[in-house]
C-alpha cells in the first residue's frame, strides 16, 4: 500500500470503521495526513463523555482543538449518581459551553441521566442529590442566550420504582427538577426495563407518553403539575385513576387537544410509597366516569380522541372518536349518560 496515489488511500481511509481509524493513521506520517479529514469527521462529529474531571478534561481539550473543535456537532453528555467534585465539574461544563458560545458553533446537546446511584440515608452526600448537580450544572447555561445550542435534549433514564418498592424522595425531586428545567428544547424520561416513554416540548407545550406502566406515571407525571400542557397524548399505556385526574385538574385552563388510546384505568395507589402490581391487580374496581366528568373542566379543550379505553378488563369508554369544536362537550356528555347508566 506504500505506493497507492494519495486519492486512493483517502478512498480507502473513508470505509475504515471509527474504531479502527486510530491504528490506521499510526501506520505512517502519510496515512495520518491523508486520513485527517476523515478521522477529523468521524472520531468528532458526535461526542461522548461522562461527567467526571479526567473526562471533561479530555472534552475540553477536544472542544477547544483548532481542527477537531469545530467539527462536533452533537455532545452527549452522561451523568449518573452523585460526583463529590461538583465544584470543579460545574466549572469544566460552563467553560466548555463558554468556548462554544464565543466560536459561535451550533451544537446538539444531550443530557443522558441514568440515575442508578442515588444516595441513601446513610451517605453524607445525601442532602446534596442528583437534582441539585443538574441545576448548578445546566441552570446558569439559561443565561447564555446566544449559546447557538440547538437542540436541547435530555434523555432521563431510570429503574422502575417497583424494582426497588419505594419511591424515595431523592427520586422524586430528580423527576421534579427535570420537568421544570427549561434549558433543554425537548425531555425525553424512559426507564430501564420498560419500552415506553414521556416527551415533554416545551416549544409546543405538548406532553406524550407511550408503553408505560403504571408505577411510572404515579412517579413521575406529579412533577409536570405546573409545568403548561396544551396537547396530551397517551396511547398503549396503564394509568391510576388518581394521577390522570389530577393531570386534567391542573392543566383544565390550559390544555386544548387530548388523546387518549388503548389506555387501561387502574384505581387510586395507595398512599403508602410501598406498593406492587399484584395489588394493583387485586383491587381493580374502577370506572372512566370521573375522568369523563373531568374533561368538561377543560373549558379550552377542541380536539378530543379517545379509544379502546378499559377499565375491569373491558372496553368501556369507544364513543368518543376524534371530536373537534364544537361538538367535544356534547360528546362528553352523551358518553357521561352512556357511563351513568352502566353505572346504574
Amino acid at each position: 500500500m506504500a505506493h497507492l496515489p494519495n486519492e486512493v488511500v483517502r478512498m480507502i481511509a473513508k470505509y475504515v470503521a471509527k474504531g479502527d481509524l486510530p491504528n490506521f493513521r499510526l501506520a505512517n506520517s502519510t496515512y495520518r495526513a491523508l486520513s485527517e479529514d476523515c478521522f477529523t469527521d468521524k472520531c468528532f462529529e458526535d461526542l461522548v463523555t461522562s461527567i467526571d474531571c479526567a473526562a471533561l478534561d479530555h472534552l475540553l481539550s477536544a472542544v477547544g482543538h483548532a481542527q477537531f473543535g469545530p467539527a462536533i456537532k452533537t455532545l452527549t453528555i452522561q451523568m449518573s449518581g452523585i460526583h463529590e467534585e461538583y465544584c470543579v465539574i460545574r466549572s469544566d461544563i460552563m467553560v466548555i459551553f463558554e468556548v462554544l458560545r464565543l466560536r459561535k458553533q451550533q451544537v446538539a446537546i444531550k443530557v443522558v441521566f441514568t440515575a442508578m446511584n442515588l444516595p441513601g440515608p446513610g451517605s453524607k452526600w445525601h442532602e446534596l442529590n442528583s437534582a441539585d448537580i443538574l441545576l448548578v450544572m445546566f441552570g446558569n447555561v439559561q443565561d447564555h442566550h446566544d449559546l447557538n445550542v440547538s437542540p436541547r435534549t435530555l434523555d432521563f433514564s431510570l429503574p422502575s420504582p417497583a424494582a426497588r418498592s419505594d419511591i424515595s424522595p431523592a427520586r422524586t425531586k430528580l423527576a421534579s427538577t427535570i420537568a421544570h428545567l427549561s434549558l433543554f428544547d425537548v425531555t425525553r424520561i424512559t426507564y430501564t426495563d420498560a419500552p415506553g416513554f414521556i416527551l415533554y416540548d416545551p416549544q409546543t407545550q405538548t406532553l406524550k407518553i407511550e408503553k408505560l406502566k403504571v408505577e411510572h406515571l404515579h412517579e413521575v407525571l406529579p412533577s409536570f403539575k405546573q409545568t403548561p400542557i396544551r396537547k396530551i397524548s397517551i396511547t398503549a399505556t396503564d394509568i391510576d385513576e388518581s394521577t390522570l385526574y389530577d393531570l386534567l385538574w391542573f392543566e383544565q385552563d390550559l390544555l386544548v387537544e387530548l388523546e387518549l388510546k388503548d389506555v387501561s384505568l387502574f384505581p387510586a395507589i395507595p398512599k403508602s410509597r410501598f406498593f406492587s402490581r399484584h395489588h394493583l391487580d387485586a383491587h381493580r374496581n374502577v370506572s372512566w366516569y370521573r375522568i369523563i366528568d373531568m374533561m368538561r373542566c377543560c373549558i379550552f379543550l377542541d380536539r378530543l380522541d379517545v379509544s379502546e379505553l378499559r377499565a375491569d378488563g373491558d372496553v368501556e369508554v369507544a364513543a368518543i372518536s376524534a371530536v373537534t369544536t364544537p361538538n367535544v362537550f356534547a360528546a362528553i356528555h352523551n358518553e357521561l349518560r352512556r357511563l351513568e347508566a352502566l353505572r346504574s
